[in-house]
């Protein structure tokens, strides 16, 4: 044990002394990961969203009074004229080019009205704006023939066939914190800490190699398997502190940076908390002691990184495959597949909906998933024809 220690005391000490590491590990999950996410999403919101200074420009054909005050009256759109405003809409000159003739007429016949929209399909800005419209005008036709109906003495609720009583599970959840949460803090931990550990693991192993610093170390009365171990813990720790700054510096992000601009709430227990803490760990050891077993057979740190690249890839694959994935339509089959297992129940732990089944097929799976990586790492480092291969 003591000797497993003063690798990992040796290793830290490395590796704490280059700054690169330290702003891979500690800098950009806690404080980059907040500002990138904050300005993805606020672009998207400004974009998508009008605002005093930047109201949707509506072209608007009408010859019904109440229709022009609708879109005056409305703090979202601003009328504007246009000489060609088919192509302006098309070209997004224009949010919208809106044609509404003969509204309240046809209504009075008991006809359907046509409105015409143009706009560019391409754009999120437009197609928010054009759905705001739609309600506009369904909104307004019903209203107009509420009127009607009661100036005949007729009841309106004629207007309104169904009433929902909406009995829905978890009804007081936050359903749109949790969709985003169950799709990003998986890829968070499982990607980000992967790409953490890349610069470590090459570090350790080809790094050693090309410095000439491998080659003593083993030549001393420390046995191989307790440099491996050592190695292995500090890999594991900076990983397991990446993965869980990042998931903190996401947290952080919707808690503070985009609280304007989306509501955000989520019920996470302190078990649920240290279940997926738990879950982080054992992929990060996994994932760790591939990465190391794959650094120590590459030739150089070039060479390290052309290995390691889909290596770091494939979790993050999979964690995007299972991003739009429901919990409940998780099945059992998924649970012996490393990596993806982890993925599955992290999402089931955010949405509350744990499957226990699932939580100790994924924590055997993934314990014997570590135990093979170790074997064949410590495998690797009994040859040394494979160790020292030119």
């Amino acid at each position: 044990m003591s000797n497993i220690m003063t690798i990992v005391k040796k290793e830290f000490k490395d590796i704490l002394r280059d700054r690169k590491t330290l702003l891979m590990t500690f800098v950009i999950p806690i404080i980059i990961m907040p500002l990138l996410f904050t300005f993805i999403f606020s672009s998207v919101s400004d974009l998508a969203s009008p605002s005093e200074d930047n109201k949707y420009k509506i072209v608007l054909e009408t010859n019904n009074p109440e229709i022009s005050t609708l879109f005056n009256e409305s703090n979202i759109y601003e009328l504007v004229k246009s000489n060609d405003p088919i192509n302006d809409a098309y070209d997004g000159k224009i949010t919208a080019y809106v044609i509404a003739n003969d509204i309240n007429e046809l209504l009075l016949q008991g006809k359907t009205p046509e409105v015409d929209l143009y706009y560019d399909t391409t754009s999120q800005r437009a197609l928010t704006a054009i759905s705001t419209v739609q309600t506009m005008f369904s909104n307004y036709q019903n209203n107009y023939l509420a009127t009607y109906l009661e100036q005949n003495n007729l009841s309106s609720d004629i207007l309104k066939p169904f009433t929902y009583n909406e009995h829905a599970k978890d009804s007081e959840a936050d359903s749109v914190s949790l969709m985003m949460l169950g799709m990003l803090i998986p890829m968070m931990i499982i990607g980000y800490s992967g790409s953490g550990i890349v610069p470590i693991a090459t570090d350790l192993g080809a790094g050693e190699k090309e410095r000439g610093t491998l080659e003593p170390l083993l030549s001393t009365s420390v046995s191989r398997s307790s440099i491996l171990i050592g190695k292995l813990i500090v890999t594991a720790t900076f990983g397991t502190i990446t993965s869980i700054l990042s998931a903190v510096g996401l947290l952080l992000a919707f808690k503070f940076g985009l609280s304007d601009m989306m509501a955000f709430s989520i019920d996470l227990s302190i078990q649920g908390m240290l279940l997926i803490i738990l879950l982080a760990v054992l992929y990060v050891i996994f994932i760790s002691a591939v990465m190391l077993l794959v650094s120590t057979y590459a030739r150089s740190l070039k060479e390290a990184n052309t290995y390691l690249t889909p290596v770091t890839l494939v979790p993050v694959l999979l964690s995007v495959i299972t991003m739009y994935m429901e919990p409940s339509a998780v099945s059992t089959t998924m649970m012996n597949i490393p990596i993806l297992n982890v993925v599955v129940v992290i999402k089931e732990i955010i949405f509350n909906q744990l499957n226990y089944t699932h939580l100790y097929m994924t924590i055997g799976w993934s314990v014997v998933y570590v135990i093979i990586a170790m074997i064949g790492a410590k495998m690797m480092y009994e040859k040394e024809e494979i160790i020292f291969r030119a």
